[in-house]
């Protein structure tokens, strides 16, 4: 994975590009920065709403800080998403997450 400093310069070549953005939340989520990693996947999103791995890796941070009900809520956001678009890996994973966290696990 690249450096945080890596994806910055990415960002600032081009601050619309969602891909630098998930970037950015991936490294903050590995950081154990949760805050600044949801913040960096919504930024992503507000760039290119289709993308049901940001909305997988919010549901799961929220579920990680204990956040269970908006954790399932970005899960069934994520999903709706690759339903939408026909991705079918997304989809099933995705459902197995709203899964998971339905059963409380």
């Amino acid at each position: 994975m690249p450096s945080e400093s890596a994806i910055r310069a990415l960002i600032d070549a081009d601050p619309n590009d969602p891909f630098g953005w998930y970037a950015l939340g991936i490294e903050f989520r590995r950081l154990a920065r949760f805050s600044e990693a949801r913040e960096a996947f919504h930024t992503s999103l507000n760039h290119d709403e289709n993308q049901p791995y940001a909305w997988f890796q919010i549901a799961q941070i929220l579920d990680e800080e204990g956040l269970n009900p908006d954790a399932l809520t970005a899960a069934r956001n994520g999903l709706s998403r690759a339903n939408a678009m026909g991705d079918p890996k997304a989809s099933g994973e995705l459902a197995g997450l709203v899964d998971q966290l339905e059963s409380g696990n």
